[in-house]
């Protein structure tokens, strides 16, 4: 499964485990409570904690199952899925 974050000044995909919406809008939710502020480091932490990867730059073509919005804390599939 691909999941994009969205940031402000970025969009980070991120591949890992298939999931279905309610279980990844919580653990979007976990590491939003958790993570490092000043260190910024919440697709890093989001990684280590559920076995996701960074994904290359290649991928950016493909559609992602999931989109993360950082800013609105918006889970949504832009397949329609979910």
């Amino acid at each position: 499964m691909i999941i994009e974050i969205e940031y402000c000044k970025c969009d980070v995909r991120l591949g890992g485990a298939k999931l279905p919406h309610g279980e990844l809008a919580v653990k979007f939710a976990e590491v939003e409570r958790i993570y490092d502020k000043a260190e910024d480091n919440f697709a890093e932490l989001f990684c280590r904690m559920f076995g996701f990867e960074r994904l290359s730059e290649n991928a950016a073509d493909a559609l992602p199952d999931f989109v993360y919005d950082r800013d609105t804390g918006a889970l949504y599939a832009p397949k329609g899925e979910g």
